[in-house]
């Protein structure tokens, strides 16, 4: 099965029909939440098994309500 939470870092290389595809393959195999890292605009796009889909910025944290309710990361801190 899918982890709970997976995550994606985007490259350049990718495509966007590809990112959204692994999206789409990960929350129908059981993945709970999804985030996607995009270095570049340095915001994540969060994905939740709900069908559910936010973006988090530089003054944002990130969370995993359901996995661990008390995490919490600040989005800064995947671009030190």
């Amino acid at each position: 099965g899918a982890p709970d939470l997976a995550v994606e870092v985007i490259s350049l290389s990718e495509s966007a029909s590809d990112v959204e595809r692994k999206i789409e393959l990960l929350l129908a195999h059981g993945s709970l939440i999804v985030w996607v890292i995009y270095p570049r605009s340095r915001k994540v796009r969060v994905f939740l098994h709900d069908g559910s889909e936010f973006t988090r910025g530089l003054h944002d944290s990130l969370t995993l309500a359901g996995i661990l309710d008390d995490f919490s990361l600040p989005v800064a801190s995947l671009f030190e």
